[in-house]
């Protein structure tokens, strides 16, 4: 049932911050509004297609009467919309991929997406469903890797050591006025 996987899920937390733990209770919320029974290869299944934004306006209806903190509304009801990419992250287009990443809540959803799936009781761990999130964590977890690299890169460039280890001739001044141009636009 929901009620049993969403306690599942909770139960994996040791510590973890309070947006983290409302995302995990109220992420599935959704699922009963958009069940529908639909016909697929392997016979008759409940689809709940589009619960993680059903499951995001019933959080905001509840945040918004419990008078949630602004930022942690929109923490929360990030993880909860997000949650479902668990099996879709890999096949976005790069800059869709960049755009979560960048988000400062990634690393939350990534911990989400592990939490619900821990969760989550099938026969067997090498389900369709299982493949497709272990192939959206490993693509998440390499672009991460990846901006990391490139975040370390850019800081090296901004400060000017390597221009002017390279190019004596370039003063230090002047890469302050080129930074101040780029800064500006």
């Amino acid at each position: 049932s929901i009620f049993t996987h969403t306690l599942l899920a909770l139960s994996k937390t040791k510590t973890a911050p309070l947006e983290f733990l409302y995302a995990l209770l109220f992420h599935d919320i959704g699922k009963p509004q958009q069940a529908k029974r639909v016909l697929k290869k392997e016979g008759w299944v409940i689809s709940t297609k589009g619960h993680a934004d059903v499951s995001a306006d019933i959080f905001l209806k509840f945040a918004e009467k419990l008078k949630f903190p602004t930022r942690s509304v929109r923490t929360i009801e990030w993880l909860i919309r997000n949650h479902m990419l668990m099996v879709t992250f890999f096949s976005l287009p790069v800059d869709n991929q960049l755009t979560l990443a960048n988000n400062p809540d990634f690393p939350l959803l990534l911990k989400h997406w592990t939490y619900d799936e821990q969760a989550t009781k099938r026969i067997g761990q090498s389900d369709g469903h299982h493949k497709l999130y272990l192939k959206s964590l490993r693509a998440a977890e390499k672009l991460i890797r990846r901006i990391h690299r490139k975040q370390s890169l850019i800081s090296t460039l901004a400060r000017g050591n390597l221009v002017l280890k390279y190019n004596p001739s370039v003063s230090g001044i002047e890469i302050g006025k080129k930074l101040s141009e780029i800064k500006k636009q």
